[in-house]
This record gives C-alpha cells, sequence and structure tokens, in this order.
C-alpha cells in the first residue's frame, strides 16, 4: 500500500527473526536499515541505497511503451503516474515524456496522476477521458491502472482499442 510505516515495521519485524536477508519490494523513498540483515531491494530501490537490487529500467519501460503507441499512429496519448511521482512511477512518467517529445508530440495538459486503487482509479480515469474525448491512447505506469483504464471505458462505452488503446507497465496481483 505504499505505506513506509508499514514496511518499516515488517522490515524491522524480519530483522528481529534473525533472517539471513530481507528482499524489499517497495516504492518508498526511505532506505531501510535492518542492523547487519542484508537487504536486497526488489522492483525499485530508495535514492542513496547501497547494497544488492533487482530492479526494472523503468525509464526504458516508459520510453519503449510509448513508442509501441506511437509507432501505431496514436498521437494524443496520456500517461497516467501514479499518485505519487517519484520511484518506478517518476521513471515511467519521466519515459514517456521523452518519447513524446522524441516524437515532437505534445504532452501538455496529458499526464495525470491517478490512484493506486482499481476502483478510485476507474472514477478518476472516468472523468479523465469524459473532458478529453480527443484522447487516442492511455500509457498507465501500473497494469492496476491499466486494468481501471479498461474498466472506466466499458463504464462509458468506449471500445478497446478500436476507440482508444490502453498499455499497461509492470504485472497485477
Amino acid at each position: 500500500g505504499h505505506d513506509s510505516a508499514i514496511e518499516h515495521s515488517y522490515v524491522e519485524a524480519m530483522s528481529d527473526l534473525r533472517v539471513r536477508a530481507i528482499f524489499v519490494t517497495s516504492v518508498n523513498d526511505r532506505i531501510e536499515d535492518a542492523g547487519t540483515c542484508p537487504i536486497i531491494y526488489v522492483h525499485s530501490a530508495p535514492p542513496g541505497a547501497t547494497g544488492n537490487s533487482i530492479l526494472f529500467d523503468d525509464f526504458e519501460g516508459g520510453v519503449l511503451a510509448t513508442r509501441h503507441l506511437i509507432s501505431l499512429g496514436f498521437r494524443e496519448i496520456a500517461c497516467l503516474a501514479g499518485d505519487m511521482d517519484f520511484g518506478p512511477f517518476l521513471q515511467r512518467r519521466l519515459g514517456w515524456q521523452h518519447a513524446m517529445d522524441e516524437a515532437g508530440l505534445p504532452s501538455r495538459g496529458l499526464h495525470y496522476h491517478v490512484a493506486s486503487d482499481r476502483l478510485e482509479a476507474a472514477a478518476q480515469i472516468r472523468r479523465i477521458v469524459e473532458l478529453n474525448r480527443s484522447l487516442e491512447a492511455i500509457f498507465a505506469t501500473s497494469d492496476e491502472q491499466a486494468l481501471a483504464a479498461l474498466r472506466a471505458a466499458a463504464e462509458l462505452g468506449i471500445k478497446v482499442p478500436d476507440e482508444i488503446a490502453v498499455v499497461g507497465f509492470d504485472g497485477i496481483r
């Protein structure tokens, strides 16, 4: 749930159990301290974190997803970024921005912060699409948001991919 206090309590609990290492999957910007227990960041690492990590290239993923939409002929491509503008969501949004700039396409007013919760995000996306009927495609910085976009399109009677294309990034629960 992107709650750094809960995340920290889990890391503390694991380190108290004297495990050999802790894998932390997080988008928080706080470096965890588990004493002598090594922490391995998976998915993203906070700025300044040292040690082992297994990370996506979120920026390049955003570039590739957006270039794919552009190669299909879409020009008005919205970016649904996370509700927090750091970590993977930020890097994916910056990748979208880079690809849009590279193609000479407008991006101003096409970047939206959307909730991580699928139902809340669907309501927000529904409003976005209603206000901007010229949208041709959506790059969602998470697959949860992509599913929310599909839901919003269905609720509005918009056919995917015939009337609007949707590309997601990452994975779902």
